[in-house]
């Protein structure tokens, strides 16, 4: 069984062994190359004026420092010259066919669209919550199950967290789909839930103290709108290995930065289309 870490680690592909003070083989030829025609300059061009020799030689020293040192996202300075001497000037067309869009996605009409049956794209849900798309492929849900206090953070904290989120997002083998929401909470439920288990206290302090609690909680969501949020991430796969292991590589994302994730049910599934589908039915059945 493969263990998948709990923190992504994004490796730098081809990195270069480091051969001489740090510097690598192809950093220590520029070098090389730098000094030995700054030398030249000078030595064939002071002899008729100093300041000419000094004007050729030290920006062949800044021109070899820029391609020793200098990188932007781990790409050496002369790579990026070299794939932008390279870069197309035209746009080309692909060597392979583009994957096109499902099938539902692409469907157009002239006609005026009128009411009608909404057909969903989902062919069904399976008995473990993943939802078949048909040619499409295969989808799960993940939910996280807590979200992270952004704002009480410190700032080197909060740099942290954006920065292995953005690794983790980075080393994932394919797109992922966040929903964000958020909807009235509604806390007559657990005031039930809390009346109910206050009948089997054995003193009557704590039975008091439990009603007390739950009166409190019916009256703050009866005084204050409430809102919860939940973010539910949805990935995508041809098959069911395939999904198996992209729900696995997202949640170990999601669990470096410290947040607990669970993958929904066939029934959580099934409820989350629903509340998709029609997300005001509870407020006007209320």
């Amino acid at each position: 069984m493969s263990h998948i870490p709990g923190a992504v680690r994004v490796p730098r592909i081809d990195l270069s062994d480091k051969l001489l003070l740090g510097l690598t083989g192809r950093q220590l030829a520029y070098a090389a190359a730098g000094l030995v025609s700054a030398w030249l300059a000078w030595r064939g061009l002071s002899a008729f004026s100093p300041v000419l020799g000094a004007v050729v030689a030290v920006p062949l020293l800044l021109v070899a420092a820029a391609l020793v040192f200098g990188q932007r996202d781990g790409a050496g300075l002369d790579r990026l010259l070299l794939a932008a001497v390279r870069m197309p000037r035209r746009p080309l067309v692909a060597a392979t066919a583009v994957t096109a869009a499902p099938a539902w996605v692409n469907a157009a009409e002239d006609a005026p669209v009128l009411p009608r049956l909404l057909r969903s794209p989902a062919r069904g849900v399976r008995a473990d919550g993943v939802i078949d798309l048909g040619p499409d492929g295969l989808v799960a849900v993940i939910e996280v199950a807590a979200l992270v206090n952004f704002a009480l953070r410190s700032p080197g904290e909060q740099d942290a967290l954006v920065a292995g989120l953005a690794r983790g997002l980075h080393a994932l083998g394919g797109p992922i789909q966040i929903l964000s929401t958020s909807f009235p909470a509604d806390l007559g439920g657990q005031a039930a839930v809390i009346e109910e288990a206050a009948a089997t206290l054995a003193t009557p302090r704590l039975r008091e103290a439990a009603l007390a609690h739950a009166g409190y909680l019916r009256r703050l969501s009866d005084r204050v709108l409430l809102v919860r949020r939940r973010v539910l991430v949805a990935v995508a796969a041809g098959d069911t290995a395939g999904l198996d292991r992209r729900v696995a590589e997202v949640a170990a994302v999601i669990g470096g930065c410290g947040l607990p994730t669970a993958r929904l049910s066939a029934l959580d599934v099934l409820l989350l289309l629903d509340a998709l589908t029609d997300p005001c039915r509870d407020l006007r059945m209320e």
